[in-house]
C-alpha cells in the first residue's frame, strides 16, 4: 500500500482544515474545492489498493429447482350493497345589520395670511478660500526598524528578461497570488491568521508609496512574527518584492 502518498495527502488536508477553521464564516469557494480534491485523491489511493487485493471468483451455475404451484382456488362473489346517501345539509345564512353611515366631518375655514415681502438682495463679495499648506512628510515619518532594513532592501533593477516580466505593476494585491501560495504566506508570515492577512492587504492597497508600506509592515507584522528568522527570511523577501510592485 502507498502509505507515503496517503500521508502527504493527509498533511495537506490537515493544513488546509487548520487554515479554514481560523475564519469559518469567510471560507473561500476555492478552498472548499481544494479540500474536496484532496479527499478525493485520498479515497482513490485506498480504493486502488483495495481493488488489487480482492480476487473475484466466478459463480457456479446451478440447475433451477422445481417449484410447486398450488391449483387455483375459485373465489365466491360477494354482493356489496351501497349505503343510502346522507340527507342534504341546509345552511342558514345569518342576517348582518349594517350600521348607518357616519355624518360628514365639519371643515372649519382657516384664514390664510399673506406672506411678508422678501428682503432686498444684498450682493456679497466672493471670498476666495486659500487651502492650507499640507505638511511635508519627512524621512522619520516612514521609519523602518534597523533590524528589518535588510528585509526591505529590494533590488528591482534586473537585466534578465524573465525577471523583468515578473516586475510589472500590480493593481490589487488580493489578486497577486494563487491559492497555494497565499495559504503558504499566511501560515509562514502571518501566524496562520487569515483575518490579519486580509486586513494587511487591504491597508497596503490604500497606501501611496513603498516607503509607507515598509514602515507599516515593519511596525505591524515583521516584528510580531519575527520575519528576520532564518527560516522565514527568504519567504519574507519574496512577499516584500511582490508588495513593491504595487507602487511601481
Amino acid at each position: 500500500m502507498n502509505l507515503a502518498k496517503a500521508k502527504i495527502l493527509l498533511d495537506k488536508i490537515n493544513r488546509l482544515y487548520k487554515s479554514m477553521s481560523l475564519d469559518e464564516e469567510n471560507v473561500a469557494a476555492i478552498e472548499k474545492d481544494l479540500m474536496r480534491d484532496y479527499v478525493k485523491q485520498l479515497y482513490e489511493t485506498f480504493l486502488q489498493e483495495e481493488g488489487r487485493s480482492i480476487a473475484v471468483t466466478p459463480k457456479r451455475k446451478t440447475a433451477p429447482r422445481a417449484t410447486y404451484t398450488p391449483p387455483p382456488v375459485a373465489k365466491k362473489k360477494v354482493a356489496v350493497v351501497a349505503p343510502p346517501p346522507p340527507p342534504p345539509v341546509v345552511e342558514t345564512i345569518p342576517v348582518v345589520k349594517t350600521p348607518p353611515p357616519p355624518p360628514p366631518p365639519v371643515v372649519e375655514e382657516i384664514p390664510v395670511a399673506s406672506p411678508p415681502p422678501p428682503p432686498p438682495v444684498v450682493q456679497a463679495k466672493p471670498v476666495i478660500a486659500v487651502p492650507p499648506s499640507r505638511p511635508k512628510k519627512t524621512a522619520s515619518t516612514y521609519a523602518v526598524d534597523p533590524e528589518h532594513a535588510d528585509l526591505f532592501d529590494v533590488n528591482m533593477d534586473s537585466k534578465e528578461l524573465s525577471e523583468k516580466l515578473g516586475q510589472t505593476k500590480i493593481g490589487d494585491l488580493n489578486n497577486a497570488m494563487g491559492l497555494n501560495e497565499r495559504i503558504f504566506t499566511v501560515n509562514e508570515l502571518f501566524g496562520a491568521d487569515n483575518s490579519l492577512y486580509r486586513n494587511t492587504i487591504s491597508d497596503l492597497n490604500a497606501l501611496n508609496s513603498f516607503e509607507e508600506a515598509k514602515a507599516y509592515l515593519s511596525a505591524n507584522v515583521a516584528e510580531r512574527f519575527n520575519w528576520t528568522q532564518k527560516s522565514k527570511r527568504n519567504k519574507a523577501k519574496i512577499f516584500i518584492k511582490l508588495v513593491r510592485r504595487r507602487y511601481l
